[in-house]
């Protein structure tokens, strides 16, 4: 678990790990600096906890990932589960995670759905895996292929996932422009069989203050504007972050069991992604680059289909002019 100014909702998580039906063998803990009281509380529960719990205090804040990478690596057992400080977990949650691995010898991680409550602990409607437009077509895609799935988007919340130690060598270290639950989730995939538990394993807070959480809704001007922005430059992030995870399986090739279809798609999908970044601004120059990209269906494996299409066609020339005018 990783903590920063958590003191506010800290003790109701805590409480639902000491309130485990199979309690974990131990807890590690990484604060990032806190300013408020969350270490004292973090103390406190360490000298009562029934089971093993190591606290870490850094001595300057590392940022999310960068914490989350430094937990994970001293972490001592076989099967890691995420926490956030803020969640609450429900009591068999652990217990449900350890049947699972042992149902198969093969899993590589269990992630699970959660509901949500606000900031005073009041259930929300809702629940997590909806809240990500994770429905159930995505989920039956998702068991016959979560790379495939994750490539498109990231569905998993680290807060509901868990995994099996051996693949800590495979995800760390962690590139700090990295979100480390999609950097995680999408390496895991491209090695073996990500379990789904549909049932809600944590209660899940949504609060205005939190650092990562859930896609913020937006209004329907909103969402049409935001069709009409020039999204070109969106693009090298996310290429660059691809390139991270093909170098990092790549290099990791001998050590696990690495998809090589999955390498293959990551090239694809940086290269799609290349072609739309830089389609040319006039209209019958995009024309061949966009009917190619459509042929060969990455559009719609890599890109949103016809919508991705649509912009390409039409509206990316005339942002990029204008963009191009306002610049000049």
């Amino acid at each position: 678990m990783c903590t920063f100014q958590g003191a506010r909702f800290l003790g109701e998580q805590l409480d639902s790990l000491s309130a485990q039906t199979r309690v974990p063998d131990e807890c590690v803990i990484c604060d990032d600096d806190s300013q408020d009281n969350t270490r004292e509380i973090l103390r406190d529960f360490a000298r009562t906890a029934p089971f093993a719990c190591r606290i870490e205090e850094n001595p300057k804040n590392l940022g999310t990932t960068a914490n989350f990478a430094k937990a994970i690596s001293l972490c001592q057992g076989d099967i890691i589960a995420l926490a956030d400080q803020d969640d609450i977990w429900f009591p068999q949650k652990l217990k449900t995670i350890e049947e699972r691995f042992l149902a198969c010898a093969g899993l590589v991680a269990v992630f699970s759905d959660g509901t949500l409550i606000s900031e005073s602990s009041e259930s929300l409607p809702g629940a997590l895996w909806r809240s990500h437009t994770f429905d159930a077509v995505k989920q039956r895609a998702f068991v016959v292929n979560a790379f495939d799935v994750l490539l498109r988007r990231p569905y998993v919340t680290g807060a509901a996932l868990a995994f099996h130690s051996r693949y800590r060598d495979l995800l760390l270290p962690i590139p700090k422009n990295q979100i480390h639950d999609y950097w995680i989730s999408l390496l895991l995939s491209a090695c073996g069989k990500i379990d789904l538990v549909p049932e809600p394993l944590i209660r899940y807070r949504w609060h205005p203050s939190q650092q990562l959480g859930l896609p913020k809704p937006m209004a329907l001007r909103e969402k049409f504007s935001h069709v009409y922005e020039y999204v070109g430059d969106r693009y090298y992030p996310e290429i660059e972050q691809c390139e991270q995870w093909k170098e990092r399986l790549l290099n990791s090739g001998d050590r696990f069991s690495v998809s090589l279809e999955a390498i293959r798609k990551l090239s694809e999908q940086i290269n799609h992604r290349r072609a739309r970044a830089n389609l040319p601004c006039s209209f019958l120059g995009r024309c061949p680059i966009i009917v190619r990209e459509a042929r060969n269906t990455n559009y719609w494996r890599y890109s949103s289909g016809w919508k991705s299409i649509g912009k390409d066609l039409f509206l990316l020339a005339g942002n990029q002019n204008g963009r191009a005018r306002s610049q000049g």
